[in-house]
């Protein structure tokens, strides 16, 4: 997937894990933003890194 061959592409990660989530595996989406994340810490794309990371505090406040 475009993932193993292309890690730093950080859109699809937020892609991912949206999708993993519309089909009830959350716990999946998150390991993705989480993924995305330390990715992002490599790029240093911090805008990206923030909206992953919201996107993984939404999706554990929906697991509670």
């Amino acid at each position: 997937g475009i993932l193993t061959e292309e890690p730093k592409h950080i859109p699809s990660y937020y892609q991912l894990a949206v999708m993993l989530a519309d089909l009830g595996r959350t716990a999946d989406a998150m390991k993705a933003c989480h993924a995305g994340a330390m990715q992002c810490l490599v790029t240093g794309d911090r805008k990206a890194r923030a909206e992953l990371l919201e996107l993984q505090a939404s999706l554990s406040d929906e697991g509670e």
